[in-house]
């Protein structure tokens, strides 16, 4: 395939414990300031591409060769958050990377490759979004163990291996 496909694209690898179903968040987004996942979804538009000899002009962004989606796409991040579970369902995003035993969790991770654009309304700039591929790993944890490092996937599979999680 020689052309990209710009959006962010979510794959989702879930490892659901107990049938657990998402719900809304105990903790309000206000008093969380750290990433909380959110779906992405699909760009039809033009950007505005730069070239040494024609200078800026604008492009569907569909219509990208691989060259140009890589000369455009120039940030890219991985993006973490934790959710602790509670046994009614409900959820809050933590802080902490590290595990309680007997506790339940939701990981989320993200890797965006991602170009920052603005947002106009009427001409006017009323924000910024990123644009761009990405992909995204969800696991529902249930941690039988203390002092599981939950941000890193390595490690969470050596704990599954070793039966301190599931």
């Amino acid at each position: 395939m020689k052309k990209i496909i710009l959006i962010l694209c979510t794959i989702y690898f879930a490892t659901t414990a107990w049938g657990q179903k998402k719900t809304v968040p105990s903790t309000p987004s206000a008093k969380f300031k750290d990433f909380m996942p959110v779906d992405p979804i699909e760009f039809f538009d033009d950007v505005e591409m730069a070239d040494a000899e024609n200078g800026t002009n604008f492009k569907y962004i569909k219509t990208l060769t691989k060259e140009e989606m890589l000369r455009y796409l120039t940030n890219e991040t991985v993006l973490l958050s934790i959710a602790e579970v509670d046994k009614d369902g409900q959820y809050v995003y933590v802080p902490s990377r590290i595990s309680k035993k007997n506790t339940q969790y939701i990981v989320t991770m993200s890797y965006v490759k991602y170009a920052t654009i603005d947002v106009r309304q009427q001409g006017d700039i009323v924000g910024e979004a990123c644009v761009g591929v990405g992909f995204r790993v969800e696991a529902n944890i249930s941690s039988r163990a203390d002092d599981i490092n939950l941000g890193d996937l390595f490690t969470i599979g050596m704990a599954v291996k070793e039966r301190k999680a599931y």
